[in-house]
């Protein structure tokens, strides 16, 4: 098996068991369904279960979200690239894109989100 085609396997494991329903919405366009890995820092301080990704020390920056999207997803959704300002919903939240960083081996967007009052 390929680095490739394993690594791909993976990806879509961890999106099977974390990956939660969102709405992503375009900055002038149409809202679409989207599967996300989110990281949400805990409003109470409790480090020790504030996400997958600080656990595994994915770069989070302290007191933001980030949302991971596939970026064979988000192509096939008809998102070209994500970009700062884009709208991101998801567990009755909303968050405002403030940056985008694509993983090494491009298959997930890290989506660095900030809280969007409703």
């Amino acid at each position: 098996m390929s680095w490739d085609l394993a690594a791909q396997r993976a990806l879509d494991s961890v999106f099977r068991l974390f990956g939660k329903a969102a709405t992503y919405t375009p900055a002038g366009g149409d809202p679409v369904e989207v599967t996300v890995v989110p990281t949400v820092p805990r409003k109470s301080g409790d480090e020790a279960s504030a996400g997958l990704g600080r656990a595994l020390g994915a770069g989070v920056e302290r007191d933001l979200a980030t949302a991971d999207l596939r970026v064979s997803e988000a192509t096939a959704a008809g998102i070209e690239r994500p970009v700062s300002g884009d709208r991101l919903a998801f567990g009755g939240d909303s968050y405002a894109i403030r940056r985008v960083e694509l993983d090494g081996d491009r298959l997930t967007w890290r989506l660095v989100l900030a809280p969007v009052s409703a």
